[in-house]
């Protein structure tokens, strides 16, 4: 049987397809190409994982993205201690985004990512360490995550990643892992495993988020898709999938015209209506990014459909300590929102 073109091929080279950077007509986020899972391309079952390493998070959940300056001539050290106290009673998220100039290809700056975990932990503040398949064999994917763990990661957050040319990179990638795969190996390595999901994209996705949670993700961190609504629909659609893990809402942390705009052309992001507007158009966009992400935690909260909340992206600037000090000014809305504490 001759294979069809236009499902030939994933650029990712993924097998449990489709990834959540698939546009709303169904193409690549790398090409014009025809994302090749929503043309045909069977997806290999997964042996189901009937427990994994048990996951203990603050309930409810404020997990908050933690993102150092790749350049910068100030105390990595210091700034790291700085937001392990704005970090009492949340999660930190260490991330690895593709932007991201630094040789480490992670969100740590000057330091390794194991420092950072352990200055974090040395606080007493839980972190969930992220590895992508990007640029990594699966046997590379397994040593990170083996070093993370050793340094006192709580968890590891699987995905397979952003291909460069997603946002406009021009740079080659090879994924040598991808979501499902690294979830296998974060929980043979003992970690508790959570995954990402994009509700807003192309493809049956509580149905993916299930075949997740059967290789073995504790908790799932949903991207934006829309109004808040949209993400209480999308988890009554996990329960009748079966993906019965806990979910984290995501509300950004944009308090800038430069981050709202950037966030705009992000792929397979969708805010609700008139969100970046109003940062991008206000006389203090500080203020207006405050009071929309606000509006967000609320809601969230009142739905009762969310473990907690994701504060995503880098608020603050370029200036690390304006960061730091924004990023405390959205947890106390959080903590406000859903009367958090800092116990588990």
């Amino acid at each position: 049987m001759t294979a069809d073109p236009d499902i030939a091929g994933c650029p990712k080279e993924m097998v449990f397809g489709p990834c959540g950077g698939v546009r709303n007509d169904d193409s690549c986020e790398v090409d014009a190409r025809p994302c090749p899972f929503l043309r045909g391309r069977q997806i290999p079952a997964v042996a189901p994982r009937t427990l994994g390493p048990p996951l203990h998070l603050p309930d409810p959940t404020i997990l908050v993205d933690v993102r150092a300056p790749a350049v910068w001539a100030g105390s990595h050290r210091e700034l790291w201690a700085a937001f392990a106290a704005a970090l009492h009673g949340c999660v930190a998220l260490l991330g690895e985004h593709v932007d991201n100039p630094s040789s480490a290809g992670d969100d740590s700056g000057a330091l390794h990512a194991t420092e950072v975990i352990a200055i974090l932990r040395d606080a007493d503040v839980d972190v969930i360490a992220t590895v992508t398949g990007r640029d990594r064999s699966l046997r590379d994917a397994a040593a990170l995550i083996g070093a993370y763990r050793d340094a006192g990661v709580t968890a590891i957050h699987c995905v397979t990643g952003d291909h460069p040319a997603a946002v406009g990179i021009d740079r080659q990638a090879r994924f040598g892992a991808e979501a499902i795969t690294l979830i296998g190996v974060a929980t043979d390595s003992g970690i508790p495993a959570t995954v990402g999901e994009s509700p807003f994209s192309p493809g049956r996705r509580p149905e993916r988020l299930a075949l997740k949670q059967s290789a073995g993700a504790a908790l799932c961190v949903l991207n934006h898709a829309g109004e808040a609504i949209d993400l209480v629909t999308f988890a009554d659609g996990c329960d009748a999938a079966g993906a019965t893990l806990p979910l984290i809402a995501p509300v950004p942390m944009v308090a800038d015209r430069v981050a709202a705009l950037g966030l705009a052309n992000f792929p397979g992001v969708r805010l609700p209506h008139g969100f970046l507007d109003a940062i991008i158009e206000a006389t203090d966009p500080t203020a207006a990014g405050l009071e929309a992400s606000r509006s967000l935690m609320d809601t969230f909260a009142a739905s009762g459909r969310f473990a907690g909340i994701n504060l995503s992206g880098g608020a603050g600037g370029l200036d690390p300590w304006d960061r730091v000090a924004l990023t405390s000014r959205f947890i106390d809305h959080a903590r406000g929102a859903f009367g958090a504490t800092a116990t588990k």
